[in-house]
């Protein structure tokens, strides 16, 4: 029995080794199980070769991809953003890597045109007077028609209504004969 089990551990170790050996070896990177002409692809960036497991130096070459020819394809407009919806840039998509680039065919990664309102010019207050309401001072966004104070609050109310001004109260002064 302890020389079937032998047998047995014996196999199975002889097993792994030749599956690790040969692990880095195949049609991409024919190395015949030897890792120091494997060309390290790492897509995960963990340190370890994706094919191999082997763990190599900062001196060894690092292929991080497969280098290809991109496939633009066509130009894809770009979305531009609104008060409360993101745009997207205009670019090509590489048909074969999924990878984005710009009208230069510059490989971009952020493809994001972030929401965000129109203010304009500070449009000035208008006091209200006795008879006339008056009106806030506020930005009014270009996109949504929306008012917003000069923190960039929105506001929905833009009345100061008409008041009088009574200022300080005058104290009566009680007529006399002579007066």
């Amino acid at each position: 029995m302890k020389k079937k089990l032998g047998l047995i551990l014996l196999a199975l170790i002889t097993a792994i080794s030749i599956f690790t050996l040969s692990a880095c070896g195949g049609s991409d990177n024919d190395t015949d199980g030897d890792t120091s002409e494997c060309s390290h692809r790492d897509k995960d960036d963990d340190g370890v070769c994706d094919k191999c497991d082997e763990s190599y130096s900062d001196e060894k070459d690092v292929e991080d991809e497969p280098t290809h020819t991109h496939n633009y394809g066509a130009w894809i407009e770009e979305i531009p953003a609104s008060c409360t919806a993101n745009g997207t840039l205009g670019h090509y998509t590489c048909s074969d890597c999924g990878k984005n680039f710009d009208s230069n065919k510059t490989e971009i990664t952020n493809l994001v045109i972030p929401a965000a309102h129109n203010y304009g010019t500070w449009i000035a207050e208008i006091p209200a007077t006795c008879t006339d309401n008056g009106t806030l001072g506020h930005y009014t966004c270009s996109g949504c028609n929306k008012n917003f104070d000069s923190n960039k609050t929105e506001i929905t109310n833009l009345v100061i209504p008409a008041a009088h001004n009574y200022g300080t109260w005058i104290a009566e002064i009680p007529a006399t004969c002579t007066d």
